[in-house]
């Protein structure tokens, strides 16, 4: 397998699931938009929940390494905060799709295995920014 087969499939249904919604994106449309076949897809993937599942946990932990980064980068709150905004804000123009799926809270029909992990790294990168904030305020 190509090293980079399971990025380019990651991207690729991050692009159909936000453009199609979960329930309407195959994984035959995955597959061909990473431009993989079928098999290669499945080797990474258990099934379309799992991989819904691996986009949005992977999105969610690139904005978590990034916001330590800022925090541990930065002198102050502000100077935090405003390096926070600003690398969010490019990660979700860079990354659009993902911004889709982050914000969907939506997801009826997934696994719910993979639906409670989706909701705890949200909920976890949720709690490190408002620990900041708390720090912020005192």
């Amino acid at each position: 397998m190509p090293a980079n087969s399971r990025q380019l499939i990651i991207d690729a249904a991050a692009e159909v699931f936000s453009r199609c919604g979960y329930h309407l994106s195959s994984m035959d449309a995955i597959a061909e938009s990473a431009g993989v076949a079928k098999g290669t897809l499945y080797y990474h993937f258990p099934g379309k929940s799992a991989l819904l599942r691996s986009v949005i946990i992977e999105g969610l932990e690139m904005l978590t390494q990034e916001t330590r980064s800022c925090i541990q980068s930065a002198q102050d709150f502000d100077s935090s905060l405003r390096r926070i905004i600003h690398s969010h804000m490019k990660i979700y123009t860079d990354y659009q799709d993902l911004a889709t799926l982050v914000f969907n809270e939506s997801i009826t029909g997934l696994d719910q295995q993979y639906f409670e992990q989706i909701r705890a790294a949200k909920q976890s990168h949720l709690s490190m920014l408002a620990s900041l904030f708390d720090l912020g305020c005192q």
